[in-house]
C-alpha cells in the first residue's frame, strides 16, 4: 500500500483521503470530514494521528499471523524440538484436567486461590 510519509503529505492537502487510505471507510473518516469542515488544521492533525496510530496493511497482516500462530500452538502438548507434536494435539478447551492427589512434592506448599488448591514452590 502507501507508506506513512506519503500519507502524511497527502494528509496536508486531502486529510480525509489519507484517512480512507489508512483505515478504510469508517468512523475516523466521518470525524475527519467534520474536523475539516470546522477548520483545516484540526483535520490535518487528526489525519496525522490516524496515520501514526493505525498500523498499515502489511503490519496488520503480520500481527494477525502472529496471533493465529500463538492460538494454534496453545493446545500443543510437546514438540521435543522436531517440529511436530508427539502424543497428539489437544485444543486448549479440551485438554485433559490435571488432578493432584496426595500431598504436594517436597519443596512445595499448598496455596489456596479462588477455590482451587495449587502447589507453590517456597
Amino acid at each position: 500500500m502507501i507508506g506513512g510519509l506519503l500519507l502524511g503529505i497527502i494528509a496536508i492537502f486531502l486529510p480525509p483521503l489519507a484517512v480512507v487510505l489508512r483505515t478504510g471507510c469508517g468512523a475516523d473518516v466521518v470525524i475527519n470530514i467534520l474536523l475539516c469542515f470546522l477548520a483545516w488544521i484540526p483535520g490535518v492533525l487528526h489525519a496525522w494521528y490516524v496515520i501514526i496510530k493505525t498500523p498499515n496493511h502489511s503490519e496488520r497482516r503480520r500481527i494477525a499471523r502472529k496471533e493465529s500462530r500463538s492460538t494454534l500452538g496453545a493446545g500443543r502438548r510437546s514438540s521435543h524440538g522436531h517440529g511436530h507434536a508427539h502424543g497428539g494435539y489437544y485444543p486448549a478447551a479440551t485438554q485433559p484436567a490435571v488432578v493432584q492427589t496426595g500431598p504436594p512434592p517436597p519443596g512445595y506448599a499448598p496455596v489456596q486461590t479462588t477455590g482451587y488448591t495449587h502447589a507453590r514452590k517456597y
